[in-house]
């Protein structure tokens, strides 16, 4: 009967089930693997960016210092790549994600790397760092590169 019912209610993998005490870097051990760093990852994953009502994605991105900023994050993977991979992201002090949310709007995530996440910047920091692990199937989990968000004064080119 518990089966029937893991079976009828859909798995919960990783990312979603990623507890939040289990940190988002290499020192873990997640679905039972060493977190690969991004240089060892067997992939170069990114995080793209892209500004609320725009249609662009980039890979840089400055906010408005003092202003609150809502943006959408996916992942920029290699064409090998383009099948399912899912991912799980988290924010440093100043950023909150929006939709998904874990870990009281401190991480995200998503079951494809084109599928995007909100966060928005509280425009408060200096910069906000975003960072992601990923994994496709039961592979160990990868992290990307860390995206760091700097504040530009108010004027100033955000891309």
């Amino acid at each position: 009967a518990l089966i029937t019912l893991a079976l009828i209610g859909g798995a919960q993998g990783f990312p979603s089930w990623l507890k939040c005490f289990v940190d988002l870097d290499e020192t873990e051990n997640i679905m039972g693997s060493q977190v690969k760093t991004f240089d060892d990852a067997p992939h170069k994953v990114y995080i793209e960016v892209q500004e609320e009502g725009s249609d662009e994605w980039h890979e840089h991105y400055s906010f408005t210092s003092g202003k609150e900023t809502t943006l959408q994050l996916r992942l920029k993977v290699p064409d090998d790549l383009k099948g399912e991979v899912q991912w799980a992201a988290e924010t440093s002090v100043g950023g909150s994600f929006l939709k998904p949310t874990l870990c009281d709007g401190r991480r995200s995530f998503s079951r494809n790397y084109d599928s995007p996440v909100s966060v928005k910047l509280n425009g408060e920091a200096d910069s906000v760092t975003i960072w992601a692990g990923w994994a496709t199937g039961h592979s160990p989990v990868s992290m990307t590169e860390k995206l760091i968000l700097s504040a530009a004064a108010e004027g100033e080119s955000e891309l």
